[in-house]
């Protein structure tokens, strides 16, 4: 995946991409990225013609999880086209972030498969959804699901604010400089959010807090606020 991107994409319009080979570091962070995503898709064989007709909700889960794992990865993509870092602080925080993902893979699709069921009104008594998680239950999943999240655009953000503390060392222009602070700040507005959603969670009714994964949808919302400073800012420069 990678080397075809690599293939069409060598830079960006106010970033000069300083990595031009695939590291050992990112050689190891796709093979877990890899295994992330197929715990992800592992698929469920439907033993009758009822259960293959609700395969659809499987389905629908797994297409959600691999847009999130997907998200992921191309902010680690980016990163390290970006910088080509390979100090001992960028190798830790790259480390941690691995075990986050690697740990997040199977709680995450059980955790969506499980919103998915509810969100459909699944009820069926063949597989009473009650039987594979409360809704109490739903409620502590959900905040265990966007702690590891915030957990992971904590450490995107640190390693973007360990880039940015090496700018001279790699003589970022000014153009770089701003596009570093938006990735930063991109990261924050995803932690934000996952945060939002632990609080809401916790004071919800445990049969709304399950409920709250749309929320998610707020970040769109706030990395087009990060966007609009991030162009006014080189319009400054350029001008």
């Amino acid at each position: 995946m990678r080397g075809a991107v690599r293939d069409t994409k060598k830079g960006e319009s106010h970033f000069v991409w300083r990595s031009p080979d695939v590291s050992r570091i990112e050689n190891l962070s796709d093979i877990v990225f890899a295994l992330a995503l197929a715990l992800i898709a592992a698929p469920v064989v439907p033993t009758t013609f009822s259960e293959l007709a609700a395969l659809w909700r499987d389905v629908l889960a797994t297409g959600f999880c691999f847009a999130i794992m997907l998200v992921i990865w191309n902010t680690h993509y980016v990163f390290f086209r970006r910088y080509d870092l390979m100090d001992g602080k960028t190798v830790f925080l790259n480390s941690v972030l691995l075990f986050l993902i690697f740990s997040l893979a199977y709680p995450l699709k059980f955790i969506m498969g499980f919103v998915v069921r509810f969100a459909t009104f699944d009820f069926s008594e063949a597989q009473p959804i009650y039987a594979v998680m409360t809704l109490e239950e739903g409620r502590l999943a959900m905040i265990f699901y966007s702690l590891a999240y915030a957990s992971i655009f904590v450490v995107f953000a640190m390693l973007y604010g360990h880039a940015r503390s090496q700018a001279e060392r790699m003589e970022l222009s000014p153009q770089e400089r701003v596009l570093t602070q938006s990735a930063i700040n991109g990261a924050r507005v995803h932690v934000i959010v996952a945060l939002l959603v632990v609080i809401s969670a916790a004071a919800a009714p445990s049969e709304i807090a399950v409920l709250l994964g749309p929320v998610y949808f707020l970040i769109w919302p706030g990395i087009a606020i990060v966007d609009g400073i991030e162009r006014r800012a080189l319009n400054r420069i350029d001008a």
